[in-house]
């Protein structure tokens, strides 16, 4: 599981606005970690959607999407 999906979401917000990361990496590393506990089927909806992830992250973090 990549280190990034360990972040809350105001150090994610932080790096994000310094650069250390791209909005896609964090959508990426989220849908990585989606995958990976595929087998406990515990997400209701599954949300791997690129451009509707990607507009997520930049709502909930009050960032610009790169990518």
């Amino acid at each position: 599981m990549s280190d990034l999906v360990k972040l809350t979401i105001a150090q994610a917000r932080d790096a994000l606005s310094s650069g250390q990361f791209k909005a896609v990496e964090l959508t990426e590393a989220y849908i990585g970690a989606v995958e990976a506990a595929r087998s406990l089927n515990a997400y209701i909806v599954d949300i791997r959607g690129y451009r509707w992830l990607l507009a997520r992250v930049e709502g909930i973090l009050g960032c610009r999407v790169q990518g």
